[in-house]
């Protein structure tokens, strides 16, 4: 696990992008999960949430990492209407590899963040 690995990955988690030079960047064309769960770690012990900017108190729709005291968080809140958002529903994570597969896995199916490919095994 590289520092430029773990840039990248803390990129994708905190901005949901990265550009095409950033990509081609990735060893073996993907992001490792075991690279991504370094960065949240890192990143979320600096006292910030995921997404960059979030906080649970603002109306945010869908899903945002937090780490508090006694552990990680999630919280979720949705649209349900017109310019009306979801009650906040927040739980702590049973570990910060399952806080951050639930956060990617909240953006799409899975496979990819951002059109990059996820090693879900490495």
């Amino acid at each position: 696990m590289t520092a430029r690995e773990i840039a990248l990955a803390e990129k994708l988690l905190r901005t949901l992008h990265l550009n095409v030079p950033e990509r081609a960047e990735l060893s073996g064309g993907h992001v490792r999960f075991s690279v991504l769960v370094a960065a949240a770690e890192r990143y979320l012990g600096s006292g910030r949430c995921l997404p960059e900017g979030y906080t649970p108190e603002q109306d945010y729709d869908g899903v945002g990492l937090e780490l508090q005291d006694d552990g990680y968080w999630i919280h979720e809140r949705f649209e349900v209407g017109v310019i009306r958002l979801s009650p906040l529903q927040s739980r702590r994570a049973g570990s910060l590899q399952e806080a951050v597969q639930y956060y990617l896995r909240s953006f799409g199916d899975g496979a990819s963040l951002d059109g990059a490919p996820i090693a879900w095994d490495e």
